[in-house]
């Protein structure tokens, strides 16, 4: 992948220090010119600055020039963004930026930025973010790389995956990164029960996906007895802390399935899959939590498939001349199931309200959960 590097120009007094990149020393007035000679080759640089930026110490130095306002309103801010997407290319580039002269609440604006230009342009890979540590007392100018904070976004965006979809692909992810870099590195101290626990991440995240209810009760029990162990906390503390606020989270998604009954740990699988907005997958659960129902109430096996078979033949024909609630229900569930899982394509309905839809399947929920709860 080609380098480019992303730096900004203010209107400071910029004067000469020694710049500290890992450990060699470069001499200059400009952190992002040392950036420049230590990642070479790099293809373009672009410099990111106002009318009233230095622009005249730039004479010797190969860089494309981007003027910006100055970020004084949000109209500013607004036109910044339309101008670096329309003279950045970053498609399939490895993108180092240094943020030493930014100006106002550039760096603010550049943080989010950056995090959007990883969704808008996936094969641009950003590494580093390079900030020179100026002080005038000092003779050497460590430059350091933010690039953890970029990471910290990461962590902002798989916790927000987790708490309003249910989502864990993401989390599984950030933990398999951290736990192979880990190993990388020369350090005693390796995580043990880390990559164990990111696999398990996955499963349950694969399981709930595909609507695999029964495996997702156990795989939740197994994540559950894995989270309480004192090694697995001690893990999670200390090589990602950032899980760490979600650790209560996490226990309670896993132990929520935990119930005396099946049908009654499969209607609290049909209440998750609602809470994360999957309304079809909600319906799915909640026609097979009644089948689920009536074999326990018979003494059955409800993992029998005969015998659900049996239960759900029985259900269709009373269907005819429903009396009973749980077969009035059973036809509710069973026409909304349909609608939804041909994609409304057998009965295609104009005027059909999909909000009303996804409120129908709430009632729906509570519906099954009273009608089921007073089964003798």
């Amino acid at each position: 992948m080609k380098k480019i590097l992303i730096a900004f120009l203010g209107t400071g007094p910029y004067q000469d220090t020694t710049y500290q990149i890992e450990v060699k020393m470069y001499k200059d007035h400009l952190a992002f010119i040392p950036v420049y000679k230590h990642f070479s080759p790099i293809e373009t640089v672009y410099v990111i600055g106002t009318k009233e930026s230095r622009w005249e110490m730039l004479k010797d130095f190969p860089h494309k020039p981007i003027e910006i306002p100055y970020g004084r309103s949000e109209s500013d801010f607004w036109k910044m963004f339309d101008i670096l997407t329309n003279n950045l290319e970053l498609k399939n580039t490895e993108v180092i930026f240094d943020i030493t002269h930014c100006f106002r609440a550039i760096p603010i604006f550049t943080a989010i930025y950056i995090r959007l230009l990883k969704y808008i342009e996936p094969t641009a890979k950003f590494n580093h973010i390079f900030y020179g540590s100026y002080e005038k007392e000092q003779s050497i100018t460590p430059v350091v790389d933010l690039a953890s904070t970029l990471d910290l976004l990461d962590w902002i965006d798989a916790t927000t995956s987790f708490t309003k979809y249910g989502e864990l692909e993401e989390l599984s992810t950030k933990i398999k990164e951290t736990n192979d870099k880990i190993w990388k590195q020369n350090i005693i101290d390796k995580p043990i029960k880390l990559g164990e626990f990111s696999r398990s991440l996955e499963r349950l995240s694969n399981l709930s996906r595909l609507t695999y209810v029964p495996l997702l009760s156990e795989a939740s029990k197994e994540m559950s007895e894995l989270l309480n162990r004192a090694e697995m906390r001690e893990e999670i503390q200390s090589h990602v802390k950032p899980f760490s606020l979600l650790y209560e989270n996490l226990i309670g998604y896993t132990s929520r399935f935990a119930k005396t009954s099946f049908w009654e740990s499969h209607l609290e699988a049909a209440k998750w899959y609602l809470e994360n907005k999957r309304p079809t997958q909600s319906l799915l659960v909640l026609r097979e939590t009644i089948l689920t129902s009536l074999c326990e109430k018979d003494g059955c096996d409800p993992y029998d498939l005969k015998t659900r078979e049996m239960q759900e033949k029985e259900l269709n024909e009373q269907r005819r001349y429903p009396k009973k609630p749980i077969v009035k229900l059973w036809g509710k569930i069973t026409d909304a199931r349909n609608r939804a899982g041909h994609a409304l394509m057998k009965r295609p309905d104009k005027e059909l309200s999909a909000n009303k839809a996804i409120r129908e399947v709430a009632k729906l929920v509570e519906e099954t959960e009273m009608i089921l709860g007073r089964l003798p």
